[in-house]
């Protein structure tokens, strides 16, 4: 596979992502990450990264039951390294009147 094709794979795998994170459908979310895969939540303490499909998909789906619906748009870009995309996303916390946080 050219770098094109993974670059485009790419970009459409972390769209695919934030829509299941937007319905909130675990099953969706949890078919695109690998066994061993790693989330690093670089703000968060004490632990900044959850390692391992299980446990992501056990701290996804606290994250579902517990925070309140919030919008997500999402612009995804590829980046000069095919394996990584840069995913901008604007969030709206319905529940907090109308507050908005952007992550890059």
């Amino acid at each position: 596979m050219n770098n094109e094709l993974i670059r485009s794979r790419n970009v459409q795998k972390v769209m695919d992502l934030y829509e299941a994170e937007r319905q909130r459908d675990i099953g969706k979310w949890e078919a695109l990450w690998a066994e061993q895969g790693r989330h690093t939540f670089w703000l968060a303490t004490p632990t900044p990264a959850v390692v391992g499909r299980d446990r992501l998909v056990a701290a996804t789906q606290r994250k579902f039951d517990v925070r309140p619906p919030y919008g997500i748009d999402v612009v995804a870009e590829p980046l000069a390294d095919p394996a990584r995309v840069l995913a901008r996303l604007h969030l709206t916390l319905d529940s907090a009147g109308g507050r908005t946080t952007d992550i890059w």
